[in-house]
């Protein structure tokens, strides 16, 4: 009689696969279908949107500290990081009702180490400059300086198409290895 060993391990990494492929397709969907697809829906209805003469009220620079993981052999695990962020606040009126905003463009708020970005838009909109802004004739609150959809959400939306794509490769294999493991288990020797 032979007697045969069963490890309860997943063997070939077939866990891992499984775990990586389950968390990369739901980060992959939850950045593109989530974040990404509803700034892009958003920017394309912005194209149509009228538009009314606003004022800018501030532009300023904000500075942020940031911990960011700085070199994995390194002692010190982490680094403090200066991130720069453009917050430009203007009003604007429709249909007699003034309205306060601060945003510039879909798809949130944009920030940098390097603070060239930041600058550039504080000096593009003063204090005290008449501006076009874009509202959404449907809920006036909703209004933007920039329309259309910003270059970084299609990189959000594919970079998270691409994650999911490639994550249900890991999940198919971990799901293979463990069918093919069962298999193996209940065969008869």
């Amino acid at each position: 009689m032979r007697v045969r060993y069963t490890s309860y391990s997943s063997g070939n990494g077939a866990i891992a696969s499984l775990v990586f492929g389950a968390f990369g397709i739901l980060l992959g969907l939850i950045a593109a279908l989530k974040f990404a697809l509803p700034a892009i829906e958003e920017g394309k209805a912005s194209l149509q949107w009228p538009t009314v003469q606003g004022r800018i009220v501030s532009a300023k620079v904000i500075e942020r500290e940031q911990r960011r993981r700085y070199n994995y052999g390194s002692r010190e695990p982490y680094e403090e990081q200066t991130m720069y962020a453009p917050h430009i606040t203007y009003t604007y009126a429709v249909a007699g009702k003034t309205y306060t905003s601060d945003r510039l463009e879909f798809g949130g708020d944009f920030s940098s180490s390097s603070s060239t970005y930041a600058h550039t838009m504080v000096d593009t909109y003063l204090p005290g400059t008449p501006v076009e802004v874009y509202y959404n004739p449907n809920s006036p609150a909703s209004a933007v300086l920039q329309n259309g959809i910003p270059d970084s959400m299609y990189w959000i939306y594919w970079g998270g198409i691409i994650l999911a794509a490639i994550a249900s490769i890991f999940l198919i294999r971990g799901l293979v290895k463990l069918g093919a493991k069962a298999m193996a288990f209940m065969s008869p020797q």
